[in-house]
Parts: structure tokens; sequence; C-alpha cells
């Protein structure tokens, strides 16, 4: 087996084993309460269901594409949150007896006192980020070899306790580390008979400051440093591994918005951005230079994007210079945040979509039109929106 395809191997695991792993930490105290699961997919249901004693866990899980604000409640406390909206920007200013999130475009935790576990997708840049001050009991998440650190913590924002997942040949390990604890070591020989040595190490906020992993895999190895300016935004990532070689990762900040990023390593890359009034991306240029063989070539991409009076993004595109190549997309949603149209035009290539919901907020029917033929998708979900196809 190639080292490729041992790397793909164990990165699939990983991927595999986070869903059945953290579900598992959480479940188990889950299922300790012995209440009834609702399922809320607005926040003026989810409020209903944190007053309801009758209530122990909650499901708050929609496909719009729309903003939510958890506020305040005491009644919370006893119950279980569980995040799963795919499209949606979470705030959160309740305390609950735990949160699992399952999936959001973005989460920010603006209350102190939360133990959140990360299960599933966010993006690993500016998914998870916690509030200016605030503090988080205990954040757990699978440990990846992704080198952004996969949180933000704003100015004065402190995780109490950060516990990372490690598979072990398919089992579980947790790494805890806090204040007392700023550094954690565990070694391991993987499935394919490797061994893999980690060292990680949290500042006193829980901000991953260095990560390290030495294995007789080139694949696996690597070496990387964090480093933070005064409003706890990351400036520089700088190291090692396989796929980059020693490389230089910078960002460049203006009104707390990424502005530029710089990456330096076997080849070269700088990535600029415009906002609009509101914060939202309006432009962005990416530039990377090819070095190989004593030889270079460069590659350009422009890219615009537009939005509704809701934030909500209705087209984007992208151009490609050097090789005459564009991208573009558009978007209608209706008044509830629902994305009922899709255009996409590939170079050319164009595909018109349209998606259908029930009351509940879960896609059920999805129309695709490409080059005069028409394919029809439909899906079921039981009571809680979980899928049944």
């Amino acid at each position: 087996m190639s080292k490729g395809l041992k790397r793909f191997g164990k990165l699939f695991l990983v991927l595999v084993i986070i869903l059945s792993t953290v579900r598992f930490i959480n479940d188990r105290d889950i299922h300790a309460a012995e209440a009834k699961t609702v399922r809320v997919s607005t926040a003026k249901q989810l409020k209903k269901a944190m007053k309801n004693p009758d209530v122990g866990t909650i499901i708050l899980r929609t496909q719009a594409y729309t903003d939510i604000t958890i506020k305040a409640e005491k009644a919370a406390t006893d119950k279980f949150l569980i995040v799963d909206s795919i499209n949606a920007n979470v705030i959160n200013k309740a305390v609950f007896a735990g949160i699992t999130i399952k999936s959001a475009n973005s989460y920010t935790e603006s209350v102190s006192g939360n133990k959140i576990s990360v299960e599933g997708y966010l993006d690993d840049q500016t998914g998870f980020v916690v509030s200016g001050k605030k503090q988080v009991e205990s954040l757990t998440m699978v440990y990846s070899m992704n080198y952004y650190p996969g949180y933000v913590l704003k100015k004065g924002a402190k995780i109490k306790e950060l516990v990372l997942i490690v598979i072990d040949n398919g089992a579980p390990v947790e790494l805890t580390l806090n204040t007392k604890n700023k550094t954690a070591k565990y070694k391991l020989t993987d499935e394919f008979g490797y061994y893999e040595d980690y060292k990680i190490t949290i500042d006193k906020n829980g901000r991953l400051s260095h990560a390290v992993c030495d294995s007789d895999c080139v694949e696996f190895a690597y070496d990387y440093t964090y480093k933070y300016d005064s409003d706890s935004n990351l400036i520089c990532i700088s190291g090692r591994n396989n796929d980059k070689g020693d490389f230089t990762d910078t960002f460049t900040y203006s009104g707390g918005k990424l502005v530029k990023r710089v990456l330096d390593d076997w080849d070269f890359m700088q990535i600029d951005r415009e906002y609009d009034s509101k914060g939202n991306l309006v432009y962005e240029q990416v530039f990377v230079e090819y070095h190989m063989d004593g030889s270079s070539s460069t590659d350009t991409n422009y890219y615009k994007y537009e939005y509704d009076a809701n934030n909500r993004l209705t087209y984007e595109r992208m151009d490609n210079i050097d090789g005459n190549y564009f991208e573009e997309y558009s978007y209608t949603y209706d008044t509830k945040g629902f994305r009922i149209e899709k255009y996409s035009n590939d170079y050319g290539l164009e595909i018109y979509e349209t998606f259908t919901y029930n009351k509940s907020g879960d896609m059920i029917t999805v129309k695709k039109l490409v080059d005069g033929e028409t394919f029809t998708t439909k899906h079921k979900y039981d009571k809680l929106g979980n899928p049944k196809d």
C-alpha cells in the first residue's frame, strides 16, 4: 500500500470514528436525563422547548440560511442541546447541561459556563468562536492532522479545559489540557505499523501554541508553532510538514476581519480580501506561484460575492485569468431563509436546481435540469429530522 493511500486510510478512519467517538461521549449524558427529546427549527420553538419541564434534550435542526440567537433561559441548565443546522449562524447566550455541535455555518459561544463537544462539520478557521471575555468550561473535539486550531478565542476569552480525541488503532484516546496541564503527550503505533509521538501545548487562555508529531512515516510528522496578536487573532503558523516542507503562514486583519494571508512553503500563495459595510466578504484574490524543477508558473483566481438584505449569498463568481476559465452561481431564498433555487454555470455547463422543504425545514425534493433533462431526488426523515433514505 502506498504512503498516500495509507494517509487517506488514516484520514478516512478518523472521519468514521469522529461520529461514534463524540456521540458516545455526549449520548452517555444525554440519555441519563429521563425526559423527552424534541426537535425545533426556529428560535421561537427553541425558547418554548427550553421552558418546558418535560423536555430533556433539544435538537436544533434546520436547513435554512438564517441567523439564530439562543437567548439566556434559567430552565436550560437541566437540558441538553444538539445543534445540527448546517447553513445557520448560531449565537448562544444560554447555559445548558451540555451542548453537542453536529453542524453549523458558524457557532459563537457568547456565555460562560458551558461544556461543549464539536461533532461533525464546522469551518476549521472561523466556524467555532468564543466571544471576548467568555469562558468555556470544556471543549471536546477530534484532533485532526489539519494545522488550523479548529477554534477561535476572541480577546480575553478562555477554554478552561480542552479535550482532544486522538484515534489509536480505532480506539479513542482523550488528551486533556488545562491551565494546570498545558502540555499533553501521547505515543501510539497506528494501524499501518508506524509510530506517532504527539506533544501538544496550549497557552493560559487555551489557545493552541505548539503541536508536534514525530513519526517514522514522513507523511504523518509535523511541527507547528502558533502566534497571536493582542486581540487574540491568529497571526502566524510556522513549522514543517510533508505537504508544505518548511513553511510560514501569516495572517493580517483589519477591523477584526482577515484581509490578507500569505503562505510561503514549497510554493507561494497570497490571498487578499475585501468586505462590505456589514462584514460580508465581497471580493477575494488568490495568487499562487508554483516552483518545480527549477521553473515557475503562476495562477490567479478572482472571486466576487453578492448578498441580499439578510446577508445571504445570492451570487458568486470565480474567474481564472491564466486558464481563461470561470464558474458562477446564483441563489434564491424564500421568506424563511430556505434556498429554493440555484443556478450554476461551470464554463458553459448550465445547471438549474429547485428545492422544496417540509414544515420542519427538511429538504424533501431536489429537481435538477441539465441539458434539457430533469432529474428528481426525494428525501424522507423521521420526526426528529434524521434522514430515512
